[in-house]
């Protein structure tokens, strides 16, 4: 009886034995899937973080830098959805502690780099320097093409309140002479290559040929024909 009861209990042994050995089986099994699982998992999010990343790239190139700080002063008639071009100007940023003066003539002759130039702003005298003109080499680097025909003017000791975009009115003496005769420009006429004025004496009206000298836009120089006294007739 003992000898049966020790057989059954072996049997019950090897059998929960047995249970435990498939439950640990299938439980490496589950672990090996979970495994499995995981790389797959891991794979998938190296994936999508390779896809944020191109994502990002994409997203860089998108952007306008400026490789200074500054204030844009200059802003393209851009819409969304516009095509821009490679190398289009679009913005124009500038340093507002860094201020030129920009003057567009409509004679560029005459004006030379290190020129000194009285500059009025809000009627108050300042002393300017030509620093850059389109056919000279320049002491600063300026390459806006909307500058391609302009003067450069370094303004010494501008007052705080003076901010890009506000005027001031210049003055260049290209060339100066003393003791002089000067006519208003209606007193000077011209015929082809011919100039001359229309003297007045003793009520007679006479034309007399005339050199010209230095030309402002209200004044002329007379070299020679004209005496100092006699009157002229404007036209």
């Amino acid at each position: 009886m003992i000898t049966s009861r020790r057989r059954l209990k072996q049997a019950f042994e090897r059998e929960a034995s047995e249970q435990n050995e498939r439950a640990l089986e299938d439980l490496d099994h589950q672990i090996a899937g979970f495994d499995i699982d995981i790389e797959i998992h891991k794979l998938n999010i190296k994936q999508l973080e390779m896809h944020i990343l191109r994502a990002r790239e994409r997203f860089d190139v998108t952007k306008l830098r400026s490789p200074i700080a500054g204030q844009i002063v200059f802003m393209s008639r851009l819409a969304i959805g516009d095509w821009i071009n490679a190398y289009q100007h679009v913005f124009t940023v500038a340093d507002p502690s860094v201020i030129f003066l920009r003057y567009s003539p409509a004679v560029l002759a005459g004006f030379e780099v290190g020129m000194t130039v009285k500059v009025d702003i809000e009627e108050i005298e300042y002393t300017g320097t030509i620093v850059m003109t389109p056919h000279a080499e320049s002491v600063i680097d300026v390459e806006n093409p909307r500058f391609e025909d302009s003067i450069i003017i370094k303004v010494d000791e501008l007052p705080d309140q003076v901010s890009p975009g506000d005027d001031a009115s210049i003055r260049v003496i290209f060339q100066e002479k003393h003791d002089v005769i000067t006519i208003p420009r209606a007193g000077l006429r011209t015929m082809g290559v011919r100039n001359y004025v229309v003297v007045r004496k003793d009520d007679i009206n006479r034309e007399v040929d005339v050199e010209v000298g230095v030309e402002t836009p209200t004044m002329v120089e007379i070299v020679t024909g004209l005496d100092e006294g006699e009157q002229i007739v404007l036209r």
